[in-house]
């Protein structure tokens, strides 16, 4: 079975819980789409459980690019965006880490591709962390994404098809900001960041036949920045 979930942001137990709701086994395969890490409470420990997983996939989030821009650069500007967007929590886990395991986590955030494409049950599937950038279809097919991709929101009014013949799955954006409470579904869009952190639940979606699981949030309520 192929799964997709997004968002941990630091949810360790809930993560687990949501891996023992799924019966996730050596024989599934497990895509993160992206966010991991900051906000959350046990953001290192999450990612260095997914890091030893072979059949665990990550792709980049915007959070994976921050952390990787303000630890490896020297910019201030890289260092404060990270802060103000929940990064403190991750650099103090990650301070607190030995010299080669740090080096290991650099480098495993330096090598998560901006997407994934998955087949299953004889669907298509591109999965990103934020959301198609205008000209997506060709980038997509000449292997050129931007970093917009870790960015971009959903306008879930526009019903027009992405790319042809696939279905785009992102996060991001919590689904409550679209007043929803669980995973969008459009013909050729699936949004399943169910706002964990933010105190509402875990989502995981099965692409093998679109079955939908939550895991409640045991965080209390962060505001949104």
């Amino acid at each position: 079975m192929i799964y997709v979930m997004s968002d941990l942001h630091g949810c360790y137990d809930e993560f687990i819980e949501m891996l023992k709701e799924i019966e996730f086994s050596k024989t599934d395969e497990l895509y993160i789409i992206g966010d991991v890490v900051d906000r959350g409470p046990e953001p290192i420990k999450l990612l260095k459980y997914i890091m030893n997983k072979q059949n665990i996939h990550t792709v980049m989030g915007n959070h994976e690019k921050m952390m990787i821009d303000a630890l490896t650069t020297p910019y201030y500007k890289a260092h404060r965006l990270w802060y103000i967007n929940g990064g403190e929590i991750t650099e103090k886990q990650f301070n607190r880490q030995g010299e080669e395991t740090k080096k290991k986590i650099i480098k495993y955030i330096k090598n998560l591709p901006y997407y994934a494409e998955v087949n299953a049950n004889g669907k298509n599937y591109v999965l990103i962390h934020g959301g198609p950038e205008w000209n997506f279809e060709e980038a997509l097919r000449l292997g050129k994404i931007s970093d917009n991709v870790l960015w971009n929101r959903f306008d879930t009014i526009d019903k027009k098809e992405v790319v042809e013949g696939k279905i785009i799955v992102v996060g991001h954006t919590p689904v409550q900001l679209y007043n929803f409470d669980s995973i969008i579904k459009f013909a050729d869009k699936r949004l399943i960041d169910c706002g964990c952190v933010f105190g509402h639940k875990l989502a995981c979606l099965r692409l093998n036949d679109e079955k939908e699981y939550y895991i409640e949030s045991k965080q209390k309520t962060l505001k949104k920045d």
